[in-house]
């Protein structure tokens, strides 16, 4: 499957339960969310889209880090799919439709703003992550098996759109790369986050 930068999917608006009964401690206490609707890419952003990004705009530094951190920690080079060849950033062979990793979270909100978009909150990612699906532990059930999602854990180990699509029609939405939302990381922010599109 080949990625579309603008394809997009409008995610419903209405109650859901974020959080989880049985995960980590900053994930607790389950309580109903209310979102507006809102619009979230089918697919991961590619190594060839960010490439053309960075070819306009180049890789700057904003907040101490680079968009993309292609060489700065020390396995970066090898985890990195995007390398600068004769002055041009251009994907590794054979990862072009591989999603990007190692973008910081300014170049994930300049590269979202150059496309005419925005960085998801962290509610309208869960939510846009559990396809619809409520009280299950993973956006396809109990259980997540090698041939629903990349759960090897793999570094970008597969292109985007390899596996089915959830509820939404999203792909790669669990167990393929991390993927960056608008908030800033507060551990007691389900406790007490506000009950209407939190904004983190």
């Amino acid at each position: 499957v080949e990625a579309h930068a603008n394809e997009m999917v409008l995610i419903p608006g209405g109650p859901f339960q974020t959080g989880s009964r049985d995960g980590e401690p900053n994930e607790h206490p389950v309580h109903t969310v209310h979102l507006d609707p809102f619009y979230m890419d089918r697919y991961p952003v590619t190594n060839a889209e960010y490439a053309r990004f960075l070819n306009l705009f180049g890789n700057r530094e904003e907040g101490g880090e680079t968009w993309l951190d292609i060489d700065h920690h020390p396995l970066s080079w090898w985890l990195c799919k995007i390398q600068k060849k004769d002055g041009r950033f251009v994907p590794k062979r054979g990862y072009e439709n591989h999603p990007v990793v190692k973008v910081s979270w300014y170049g994930a909100r300049a590269y979202a703003r150059w496309v005419g978009k925005r960085v998801p909150t962290e509610a309208e990612w869960e939510k846009a992550a559990r396809g619809g699906l409520e009280g299950r532990k993973y956006v396809y059930g109990d259980t997540l098996s090698p041939d629903q999602a990349n759960v090897a854990g793999l570094h970008a180990g597969t292109p985007v759109g390899a596996y089915s699509p959830n509820g939404f029609g999203l792909y790669d939405m669990v167990a393929s790369v991390w993927q960056w939302c608008y908030d800033w990381y507060d551990p007691e922010y389900y406790a007490r986050s506000p009950s209407r599109n939190p904004q983190g």
